[in-house]
């Protein structure tokens, strides 16, 4: 009797640790690892697709080779492939999938669609210069009060560079395929409905769409002036029927990512006395002034004092409103704009 008793207890003490056991075997039972071939309407692969499942736990892109591989992936999620101008492709996971072949079917809608070239309107279908476009809507997503740094990532063949953040001196450098020319300016040329002009200070509200042309069978129309690339910008219209008013408010906190350390004013007089020596020169304090500003005997005439602390704040607040005003009949259409 004794030996069963202890034989029980030794079973009721190991048991939980085998159920958890039990459990975590089925949990990693139930991941896999896929791969699989991503190809376009011609048998060719797609390098860059996007692949993920629906919960968003396993994603990844497709190699050179339209190769991509996914871990942790579950039987029963949803795997979804996405490129652009291509139908999004959607199949679920089952758990003899290991490697799947995936067929990418282009989206015809989207050769309908109307392009801003610089000699008018063309269907997408028919353009043969390389030409990219970007609307409104996603320039919106972007919480940034210039234009030029909303386009930031946006065009496939655009690099802007932000230089300062001054405001009135954020505009980024922008470049279409790099630098093309030699000399000061390497910017592309700008124009505004057909007008050349800056588009700094115009509001993302108030931009219907805006192209890019960048090889010379797009630009050739502009000649030597479209070198680095020509950016077509069309503003809104106002619209048959009654008014439509839109308004919208960005508020957001503006921090530095980082400050330097500075030194305080007696190692600085330090320092530079020693870096006068190393050059061969006088040194610029006295012992009588490091010791001043060591001791701080007098802060007006060795002061101690952190700029930077005193005269910028930790964060700013930004803010930005928007009011629009649309509408028209056949003979007069109209659209007004506010930002502040």
């Amino acid at each position: 009797m004794k030996t069963q008793s202890y034989i029980i207890k030794l079973l009721l003490q190991f048991t939980p640790v085998c159920v958890l056991l039990l459990f975590t075997s089925l949990v990693h039972a139930q991941t896999k690892n896929i791969q699989g071939l991503v190809l376009d309407e011609t048998e060719q692969p797609l390098t860059g697709a996007t692949v993920y499942t629906s919960s968003k736990k396993a994603s990844g892109i497709t190699d050179i080779d339209g190769i991509f591989k996914l871990n942790g992936v579950k039987a029963g999620d949803t795997l979804i492939v996405s490129y652009v101008s291509y139908h999004p492709f959607k199949q679920v996971i089952k758990n003899s999938d290991n490697f799947l072949r995936i067929k990418l079917l282009p989206d015809e809608g989207l050769l309908d669609e109307v392009v801003i070239v610089g000699y008018g309107q063309q269907k997408k279908a028919s353009v043969v210069g390389a030409i990219a476009q970007i609307s409104t809507k996603e320039l919106t997503q972007s919480p940034v009060s210039n234009v030029s740094n909303a386009l930031a990532g946006r065009l496939p063949g655009m690099i802007t560079v932000q230089r300062s953040g001054e405001p009135g001196s954020d505009m980024a450098n922008m470049y279409i395929r790099g630098i093309s020319t030699f000399g000061s300016n390497k910017s592309p040329l700008i124009l505004v409905d057909g007008v050349d002009r800056d588009i700094r200070m115009m509001d993302v509200s108030e931009i219907e769409s805006i192209s890019i042309l960048k090889d010379a069978s797009a630009t050739a129309v502009y000649g030597v002036r479209g070198a680095n690339g020509v950016v077509l910008v069309t503003t809104k219209r106002g619209k048959i029927g009654k008014p439509s008013i839109t308004f919208s408010a960005d508020v957001g906190m503006q921090s530095p990512t980082s400050m330097p350390d500075m030194v305080d004013s007696y190692n600085m007089a330090i320092l530079t006395n020693e870096a006068l020596m190393n050059d061969g020169l006088n040194p610029k304090y006295t012992q009588e002034q490091i010791n001043g500003f060591k001791n701080g005997t007098n802060e007006f005439l060795y002061p101690n004092i952190n700029w930077a602390d005193e005269c910028l704040k930790d964060f700013a607040l930004m803010q930005q409103y928007n009011l629009g005003i649309s509408g028209g009949t056949e003979k007069v259409k109209y659209f007004v704009s506010a930002n502040v």
